[in-house]
């Protein structure tokens, strides 16, 4: 008996994409035979770039994909631009540019995140299924996040700042969850309840589509939409500070706690009821500040667009200018245990005047990502320097000479620093994407034994 074939039913977008595959691959066979002559090498390398085109062009639209395989044929036939522009071009529509999707596969990574830590085992939890569903299900998140977040972006305009935006939007989303938990009642009590679990799924993508909503609202660059986020959080701390000031945590609850743990008893909301109502009030506090911060940083520095590295500068002069604060406070005597909100308002009041310090700094340039680190580094050397000159002097840690000297050596080598680098003139506009921490995988043609194959082509730019 003979076996039956029938044939395979093959839809038109597959057959274009395979149309266009085999007009590549048929380009790239025929390259020798392109460059025999120089008079008929520009030519030859036209018209095989003519027909991959009408093949990407056949239904009107070209994919993200058919774009990357025709950027590829062109870097191989050597075509500039121009001679497309000109030659091409005249018989057939320009290539429109596609979206800029530099920032898809951060987002991509986030959300995997969010399917492992929240969505993996909170979706059993909540529909109380068998153990065997937590781990299956934790695996299972990562597959399902990656394919609907990659459907999600397929043709979106997603440059590194949308994408960060939305990024923030969704850990911000997380918090609010949380305060809403607390404002409920979910954290009062042992245990975990189904409807907190309900209410942080929920936040999350909500969080996601305001963080959007903000980007194509402000258009931020790169940078200035990495110290957004760097603000909201400025903004948490700061309230949070505050309140730690106008409310000071309850001792009763720490007596009492303590005495209860020595029981081995967990949790007594009836001996806690002080704290708790502390604890609401404080997270109230905190969330605010998310939107405080973000508002507040978009009203003061909203015309600076900050690069990638600008934006790093700022997180590092709040550290550096926190960590000052510390040191500080210990200069003027403040003790742990006996002056926390006095230690807590000193280093925000000093992280707060680094920040401005830090953006004064750069005004009128535009820092790259390498050149912040270098300059991170050089402070870091110095401040290690000067402390260490203590250590072989045998100075004795009684007095104040190593806080000092830290701070110091710090920004002497700071601004030592400084004068080695050549930061570039200010020079990114509403519209600049900025310095940013890029990753491009493309496939491209490459000359393999004397055979012309695709290989996977890897570019890291810093």
């Amino acid at each position: 008996m003979k076996p039956s074939y029938s044939p395979k039913v093959v839809g038109p977008n597959t057959m274009r994409t395979i149309s266009l595959a085999a007009v590549f691959l048929l380009s790239i066979a025929s390259l020798p035979a392109a460059q025999e002559g120089a008079d008929t090498q520009e030519t030859e390398a036209q018209r095989i770039y003519r027909q991959a085109y009408e093949a990407a062009m056949a239904d009107s639209v070209i994919s993200p994909d058919e774009l990357q395989m025709l950027k590829s044929l062109q870097q191989t036939l050597g075509l500039h631009e121009d001679i497309i522009d000109e030659a091409v071009g005249e018989a057939l529509p320009p290539l429109a540019p596609g979206p800029d999707q530099s920032g898809r596969w951060t987002l991509v990574a986030q959300n995997m995140g969010w399917g492992l830590g929240l969505y993996g085992w909170g979706i059993p939890y909540i529909l109380d299924m068998e153990d065997k569903w937590y781990v299956g299900g934790e695996m299972l998140s990562l597959g399902a996040t990656f394919y609907f977040t990659w459907k999600y972006t397929e043709n979106m305009d997603l440059p590194e700042a949308r994408s960060q935006m939305q990024r923030y939007g969704g850990v911000v989303g997380l918090q609010y969850g949380r305060a809403l938990n607390t404002l409920l009642g979910y954290w009062d009590t042992d245990g975990q309840d189904r409807g907190e679990i309900m209410v942080l799924m929920g936040a999350v993508p909500l969080g996601v589509y305001l963080g959007d909503r903000l980007y194509r609202h402000w258009r931020p660059s790169t940078g200035m939409a990495y110290a957004l986020s760097f603000y909201a959080g400025v903004g948490a701390s700061v309230l949070k500070a505050v309140h730690q000031l106008i409310a000071p945590k309850p001792e009763e609850f720490e007596e009492e706690f303590e005495e209860e743990f020595e029981n081995d008893e967990w949790w007594n909301e009836s001996e806690t009821s002080a704290h708790f109502k502390w604890r609401k009030q404080q997270m109230i506090f905190t969330v605010a500040g998310y939107p405080l911060g973000t508002f507040l940083g978009n009203k003061l520095y909203g015309g600076r667009r900050y690069t990638f590295g600008d934006a790093m500068m700022l997180v590092v002069g709040w550290a550096a200018g926190s960590m000052y604060g510390a040191m500080l406070s210990d200069i003027f005597g403040l003790r742990v245990d006996e002056d926390d909100t006095a230690i807590s308002m000193m280093v925000t009041a000093s992280g707060l005047g680094s920040i401005w310090a830090t953006d004064r700094f750069m005004k009128g340039e535009d820092y790259s990502f390498g050149q912040t680190a270098l300059l991170t580094l050089g402070g870091i050397a110095g401040g290690a320097s000067a402390f260490g000159l203590g250590i072989i002097a045998e100075i004795d840690f009684e007095n104040y000479y190593y806080e000092i000297a830290t701070i110091g050596g710090s920004l002497a080598g700071f601004f030592l620093t400084r004068r080695i680098i050549n930061p570039r003139p200010e020079q990114a506009t509403s519209s600049d994407r900025g310095q940013q921490p890029k990753i491009n995988l493309a496939v491209q043609p490459a000359v393999v034994g004397g055979a012309i194959l695709p290989t996977l082509g890897i570019e890291a730019r810093w």
